[in-house]
C-alpha cells in the first residue's frame, strides 16, 4: 500500500485580522503549524510520501527550507488554487499514480495526534472513504437560506445526537477520490470538504470519532488555544 499525505498550506488567512500573514507558518511552541502537522504524519507510521500544497509568493521557499529536514521521505510540492477545492484537485492529479491510498489534512490542525491519522487510515484502507470527527456539542439551530440578517427570524431545532463536525485529514481510495474531483470539476460543483465529493457521488463515509483536540486555527485567538492545548499535551506524556 503506497499512501500519500497531502498537506494543504495554502489558506488564505484572511480572518486572521493581520495578526500573521500566514497561519501555517505561526510559531506554536517553537515550530510553525506546518511543522507541527508533518511531524504527526512521520510519527503515525502510515505515510510513504508527502505533497505539499503551497499558495503563490515566498511561502514555497519557506516551506522548502522547514519541512525536509523533518523527513527522509519524497515531498513533492504543487500550487494551490484560488479555492481549497482547486488546491485539493490540484493535489491529486500530481499525486503518483501508484498510490493507493491519500489523506488530506489542512496543516492549519496542528494539534493533529499520530494515532488520530492511523485510526483514519485504518478505516480508510477498509471502507474506502474516512474522516476524523466529533460530536457536536452544542444547541445547533437553523436559520432560513435568505436571512441574511438573523434578526425575529424563524429558528428550526436539528437533533444534535445526529451531527458531527468534520475534521482532517479525510482518508481515502486514491481512485475513488480522484474521480469524483474530476466529476465534480468537470460538473461544475463547489464543494466544501473532500467528503463531500465522494458523498455527491453515492459513496459511503465512515466517520472516525476523534478523542484528541484537533482545533481548526481559523481567528488570532485560536493561537493562543493551540499553544495551550500542545503544552498540555506535552505536559502529559
Amino acid at each position: 500500500m503506497k499512501t500519500v499525505a497531502i498537506l494543504l498550506c495554502g489558506g488564505s488567512s484572511n480572518r486572521m485580522q493581520g495578526i500573521t500573514e500566514d497561519k501555517v507558518l505561526s510559531e506554536i511552541l517553537g515550530k510553525t503549524s506546518a511543522e507541527h502537522s508533518l511531524l504527526a504524519f512521520e510519527a503515525s507510521g502510515v505515510i510513504d510520501s508527502y505533497l505539499v500544497v503551497y499558495r503563490k509568493g515566498a511561502q514555497l521557499a519557506q516551506l522548502k527550507e522547514l519541512l525536509p529536514p523533518l523527513t527522509s521521505k519524497e515531498i513533492r510540492w504543487t500550487e494551490g488554487g484560488f479555492e481549497r477545492q482547486q488546491s485539493v484537485h490540484n493535489a491529486l492529479q500530481s499525486s503518483p499514480d501508484t498510490t493507493d491510498i491519500v489523506l488530506i489534512h489542512d496543516c492549519a490542525r496542528p494539534l493533529i495526534h499520530p494515532e488520530s491519522i492511523s485510526r483514519v487510515y485504518e478505516a480508510a484502507v477498509k471502507d474506502k472513504v474516512a474522516v476524523l470527527g466529533h460530536r457536536v456539542v452544542d444547541t445547533i439551530k437553523q436559520v432560513p437560506a435568505t436571512a441574511t440578517s438573523p434578526r425575529q427570524t424563524e429558528l428550526r431545532d436539528l437533533d444534535r445526537n445526529r451531527l458531527w463536525a468534520m475534521e482532517t485529514p479525510q482518508a481515502f481510495s486514491f481512485r475513488l477520490i480522484k474521480m469524483c474531483y474530476e466529476k465534480i470539476t468537470e460538473e461544475g460543483h463547489r464543494i466544501t470538504d473532500d467528503t463531500a465529493a465522494a458523498s455527491r457521488y453515492d459513496y459511503r463515509v465512515t466517520v472516525v470519532e476523534n478523542h484528541h483536540p484537533n482545533p481548526k486555527i481559523t481567528y488570532p485567538e485560536d493561537l493562543a488555544l493551540a499553544e495551550l492545548l500542545l503544552q498540555q499535551r506535552d505536559a502529559g506524556r
